[in-house]
């Protein structure tokens, strides 16, 4: 699952050098972006490879991936530092650490 927290003004992060690949729109674009500016955070939920996370980091001012080894450690250390960014920021595999959230 993917979360996008925060509002903030959208300064698109670059797909090609975070994921190797060039953003192609989508549908729900608009709309994801409409509930960040009403919501302030959002939950992308969907089959695996269908391209949340592209469509998320396109959405998104900064980044974590929380299955990445690097913010593994980091969560050992400083926990809600990963919360730390641009918003709106995006948290790929947030439920594999729920201590965040409590």
């Amino acid at each position: 699952m993917i979360a996008i927290i925060g509002i903030g003004l959208i300064v698109i992060v670059d797909t090609i050098k975070t994921l190797g690949r060039e953003y192609r729109e989508r549908v729900i674009d608009v709309a994801l972006l409409r509930a960040l500016g009403a919501a302030g955070a959002g939950i992308i939920e969907g089959a695996r490879a269908s391209g949340k996370t592209m469509t998320a980091i396109n959405a998104s001012n900064s980044y974590a991936f929380i299955d990445d080894a690097d913010i593994q450690r980091i969560l050992e250390i400083a926990p809600r530092s990963v919360l730390e960014g641009l918003a709106p920021r995006l948290l790929d595999e947030w439920q594999v650490t729920p201590e965040l959230w409590i």
